[in-house]
């Protein structure tokens, strides 16, 4: 696959995993399956628990619980924080592949999109990461973490 420039469009952010060339994330244009009511109320308190042990800082009860949200129903939240848990837990891979999961699923979501470019910048795709924070910044040229990122980038 050929790297892209500047100049060109960028690289789509689910082509591949820096090094071994697998699939981050499933394409953008996945239609996802309707979910029972109870299913989703099931997800739903799966994905806060999950929230509330990020925030106690257990990452790994977490992730048992996100990806449990995630069996019952993907949503771009849920992915994100699962990637955030995976971070935080020292899986560097697992983190990556989440967070393009949940860029995948919504591209227009700030906060996913910005996380998924650290990710990919500190993988070494700062390529990716780069067209990413420029996208999201001509989405909302006010959004601060997407300036830091493209800053920061720039001082390497």
């Amino acid at each position: 696959m050929r790297v892209a420039d500047r100049r060109t469009r960028p690289l789509g952010p689910c082509d591949t995993v820096p090094g071994d060339g697998s699939p981050i994330a499933p394409v953008r244009d996945v239609e996802l399956p309707r979910v029972s009511k109870q299913r989703y109320e099931e997800s739903r308190s799966l994905y806060y628990s999950g929230v509330e042990a990020l925030e106690r800082e257990d990452p790994h009860e977490a992730i048992d619980c996100l990806v449990q949200s995630c069996e019952s129903a993907v949503h771009t939240k849920t992915a994100y924080r699962l990637a955030v848990a995976y971070h935080a837990s020292g899986r560097e891979f697992d983190a990556l592949q989440a967070a393009g999961l949940a860029y995948g699923l919504n591209p227009r979501d700030n906060q996913a999109a910005i996380y998924f470019a650290r990710l990919l910048d500190a993988a070494g795709e700062s390529e990716r990461a780069w067209w990413i924070a420029v996208e999201t910044l001509h989405r909302n040229p006010d959004y601060q973490p997407a300036t830091r990122l493209l800053n920061a980038m720039e001082a390497k």
